[in-house]
């Protein structure tokens, strides 16, 4: 439990926060992800993949060991050999190399992610296609008992989206966002944008669409929708190429795990290549509103005002993630920020540790500027627009000290967490340190003539009313 005091505190030493700074290195799971380059320098990966759509389509059916006669019975939709194909289908695509699925990289952020966008009346069985539309109809479809063998998954998701040209297209998806699945039975009344690419299973007459197999459905909105939880901050991600639902998958107060990986990354892509975050100035965050409520304020936008105490590189060595995001590297920000009221944690066992009025915070950008370099015990002042992801759990000496200052037991270490707000940032800019005070440059000396004048004043007043009583008397 996290609580904010509304009395200073001073338990909350320099040392003692020196102690919790030195514990937030990112404690990644997401796979291969190194401090140091080895091998192949990932930055010329980003350039060296390109294909066309239509070699994308061949090597995709290499991949899953598919040919032209696999679609030979796509006329009869509701086929056994259709049914079967389509579960296959849902079990492997989700597993397809990232740089099978999306070969043309000039095209990575854009709508079509690497294939345009296609017509319903267009497509053939055995396409990569890609359509955006609005979300009319979704519903769970459960596995038959007979068919799971060898499926990694029990149930998907069916329904049927309309493009702006008012065209329906049918789909089976893996996953969908999980706001979707708890309101599906509202779509009629409040659809909501999406993007669906996959591979065309049947074509289907012109009144029902084609049926296309996707691992996911993307959530893209055009605009704020307070019953779908899209705010402005959340269409501006939208519209630069960011599915809101990998947001939801976020976990929150835990490690980074696999789950995270693609808004972490999708995140850091898009700072990389928008050079601004939004048109208007955006708020400053306030962590004792943030803390106990992380959830309400993922993939909002704001700034983080403090002092930068640690810029380490990172290094990405997985080739998929270098083709999908191009991005060879990144920097993580250590920043102590100030709070408008002291943090206090109160801990299962009703012990409390005391922050004060500064936090800190990790904050990963792809770019340090000329006159920010990386390093360790930095102190330097640095203003950087963000946006938040999630408060991720590590353990901590000082969480974990007793009240008694014993030594930290391993053990006890790892049972209390610390939980240190995460977000994705633009490059940080260097906050000038405070002009000071025309009176500062005098000193101590200043001071104590103060000092001597004031109590020379206060002699003199109390000799002066004892001057007028006397002589009253």
């Amino acid at each position: 439990m996290i609580q904010s005091r509304g009395q200073p505190n001073n338990r909350g030493t320099f040392a003692t926060r020196l102690a919790v700074l030195a514990a937030l290195h990112l404690g990644f799971q997401l796979g291969t992800i190194e401090r140091r380059a080895t091998g192949q320098d990932p930055a010329s990966i980003v350039n060296s993949h390109a294909s066309s759509t239509a070699d994308a389509q061949l090597a995709l059916g290499k991949w899953l060991g598919l040919d032209a006669a696999s679609w030979s019975d796509s006329d009869e939709e509701d086929s056994t050999a259709n049914r079967q194909l389509q579960l296959r289908l849902l079990h492997e695509l989700p597993r397809v190399p990232w740089s099978i699925w999306h070969p043309e990289e000039g095209k990575r952020q854009g709508e079509g992610h690497g294939v345009s966008l296609s017509r319903p009346t267009d497509v053939k069985p055995g396409q990569i296609v890609s359509f955006v539309g609005e979300l009319l109809e979704l519903r769970s479809v459960d596995v038959p008992e007979a068919d799971r063998r060898g499926l990694s998954f029990d149930r998907f998701f069916a329904g049927t989206l309309r493009t702006s040209e008012g065209e329906p297209v049918r789909f089976a998806a893996r996953d969908v966002p999980h706001s979707w699945q708890k309101r599906s039975s509202d779509l009629p009344i409040h659809p909501i944008r999406c993007r669906l690419e996959g591979l065309c299973l049947h074509r289907g007459a012109a009144e029902r669409g084609p049926l296309v197999v996707t691992p996911q459905l993307e959530s893209r909105p055009l605009r704020p929708d307070p019953y779908w939880g899209v705010s402005t901050d959340r269409v501006w991600l939208a519209q630069h190429g960011i599915d809101l639902g990998i947001l939801e998958q976020v976990a929150e107060r835990s490690p980074l795990l696999a789950a995270d990986q693609a808004a972490f990354y999708g995140l850091i892509s898009l700072t990389a290549r928008e050079s601004a975050a939004v048109s208007t100035p955006p708020k400053q965050w306030d962590l004792v509103a943030l803390l106990p409520s992380p959830a309400e304020f993922r993939g909002e936008i704001g700034h983080i005002t403090g002092t930068l105490r640690r810029a380490v590189r990172v290094v990405v060595t997985d080739r998929q993630r270098v083709l999908r995001y191009g991005l060879a590297e990144y920097f993580q920000l250590d920043i102590f920020v100030r709070t408008s009221r002291p943090i206090r944690y109160q801990l299962p066992d009703k012990s409390t540790r005391d922050f004060g009025t500064s936090y800190p915070v990790s904050i990963c950008v792809p770019t340090l500027p000329a006159d920010i370099a990386e390093g360790e015990n930095l102190r330097i002042n640095v203003d950087v627009p963000c946006i938040f992801l999630k408060l991720w759990a590590h353990s901590s000496d000082f969480m974990a000290l007793e009240r008694t200052a014993k030594p930290v037991d391993s053990e006890r270490r790892h049972q209390v967490q610390q939980w240190t707000p995460l977000f994705i940032g633009w490059q940080p800019q260097r906050v000038p340190e405070p002009a000071p005070s025309p009176l500062a440059e005098f000193g101590p000396g200043l001071y104590i003539v103060i000092l001597v004048a004031l109590l020379g004043t206060l002699a003199w007043y109390f000799e002066r009313s004892s001057s007028t009583r006397r002589r009253r008397i």
